[in-house]
C-alpha cells in the first residue's frame, strides 16, 4: 500500500461571520481548505470554537477522485496531532449529499454538516431532524442515509480541554485526514496547522441587508471570479509551483464568501 502525507502549514485563517453559533462559545472561526492532488481532491469544512471548558475542534470533510475513480475515494479517519499526542473524536459519523448540491457550494454543505451535528447531541436520528427545522437539508442535499449517487463525507468534533487546547503549537500542530482508494488501497494523509479560534470577533461582509436579488448577483459573481481562478490554478502544481498556494487561497476565500451569502439567501 502507497502511502503519502501532504502537509498544509500556512493556513488561510478565514475569520467568518458564524453561520451557526453555538451554545457557551465566545470565539468562533469557520474555515473551508480545498485540497486537490494528483488524483484526488478533498473538500473540508473546519470550526474552531473556544468554550467553558477549553476548545472544541469540528471537521467534515468529503474526498472525491478524478475521472473514473470519481467514487473510489474515501475519508478514513479524521484526528488531532497535538505535540506527540494523537487524538480521537469525541463524535465521529457519515454523512451523505447528492452531487449536484456539493459541486454548487461546497462551504456551505461542509459548514451546515457542521452546524446541524452541534445542534443534535443525542445522534444521527437528531441530526436529520435540525437539518430539516433549519432548512438546509433539502436546499443543500444533506441526508443521513445514502442513496444511489450520493457523495459519503465523515464529520466528527473534538472536545479538548483547557489543558490540551493550551499545549497546541498553532501552525505546527495539525489537523490529519486520512483518504483512502477503496480499490487501489493508494492513500494520503493530508495535515493541515490548526488556528484559533478569535476572541468573539465577527468579521466579513454582513449580507444581512440584501435582498435575495442581490444575493443572487453576488453570487454568480463570486462564482465567476472563483472559476476564473481555478482554471489558472489547473496551470500550476502544487509543490512546485510558488503561485499555486496563493491562487488557492484566493479561491477558498471566494467560496467562503459565497457560502455565506448563501447562508443569507435562505433566511430571507
Amino acid at each position: 500500500m502507497l502511502k503519502r502525507t501532504i502537509s498544509f502549514v500556512i493556513i488561510l485563517a478565514v475569520t467568518a461571520c458564524v453561520i451557526f453559533p453555538a451554545p457557551c462559545a465566545t470565539g468562533e472561526e469557520l474555515q473551508y481548505r480545498k485540497v486537490s492532488l494528483d488524483d484526488v481532491s478533498c473538500d473540508i469544512g473546519i470550526r474552531y470554537a473556544d468554550t467553558s471548558e477549553g476548545m472544541d475542534v469540528a471537521v467534515s470533510a468529503i474526498a472525491l477522485g478524478w475521472g473514473t475513480e470519481f467514487r473510489h475515494w474515501r475519508i478514513d479517519k479524521i484526528k488531532l496531532r497535538i505535540g506527540n499526542a494523537r487524538i480521537r473524536p469525541d463524535k465521529n459519523e457519515l454523512f451523505f449529499v447528492r452531487k449536484e448540491s456539493f459541486w454548487r457550494i461546497p462551504a456551505a454543505v461542509l459548514w451546515a454538516v457542521i452546524g446541524a451535528m452541534y445542534e443534535s447531541p443525542e445522534g444521527t436520528s437528531q441530526f436529520d431532524k435540525v437539518l430539516t427545522n433549519i432548512g438546509l437539508a433539502a436546499g443543500l442535499g444533506i441526508l443521513t442515509l445514502q442513496a444511489k449517487g450520493d457523495i459519503p463525507g465523515q464529520k466528527c468534533v473534538f472536545h479538548l480541554k483547557k489543558d490540551i487546547a493550551e499545549k497546541i503549537a498553532y501552525g505546527k500542530d495539525s489537523i490529519v485526514i486520512s483518504l483512502n482508494d477503496e480499490y487501489t488501497h493508494e492513500s494520503y494523509d493530508i495535515r493541515i496547522g490548526m488556528t484559533k479560534a478569535p476572541a468573539g470577533e465577527k468579521n466579513g461582509p454582513d449580507y444581512s441587508g440584501m435582498s435575495k436579488e442581490e444575493l443572487q448577483k453576488t453570487m454568480m459573481k463570486i462564482d465567476e471570479q472563483a472559476t476564473a481562478l481555478e482554471k489558472d490554478l489547473s496551470l500550476y502544481k502544487y509543490g512546485q509551483d510558488p503561485k499555486y498556494d496563493d491562487i488557492q487561497s484566493r479561491i477558498e476565500s471566494l467560496r467562503s464568501e459565497q457560502a455565506r451569502a448563501y447562508k443569507a439567501w435562505t433566511e430571507k
